[in-house]
């Protein structure tokens, strides 16, 4: 069996603890608002949590599930044409 290219670390959803494996800024920003889009999280909560502007993670979380959305338009099916979105 090969030997893993990455560290092995234990699921957490403590935001100390995130910070301190996140390694650029854009992963902390994913990392910030991972909660929200996923989970469903109430962003009250994740600025508790993480010390971050309740406003502006309300602000982006939209933001993100656009792009998602726009990423899930632009992907094209097997045959090379670009579907249209059933959204």
């Amino acid at each position: 069996m090969p030997k893993r290219k990455r560290i092995q670390r234990q699921h957490t959803e403590d935001w100390q603890t995130i910070q301190q494996y996140t390694l650029w800024p854009e992963q902390t920003a994913y990392e910030l608002l991972r909660p929200l889009v996923l989970f469903g999280d109430p962003a009250g909560k994740c600025a508790q949590e993480t010390g971050a502007a309740e406003r502006t993670l309300n602000r982006k979380a939209p933001r993100v599930v656009t792009l998602e959305i726009a990423n899930e338009i632009r992907k094209k099916t097997e045959d090379g044409r670009q579907y249209a979105a059933r959204f």
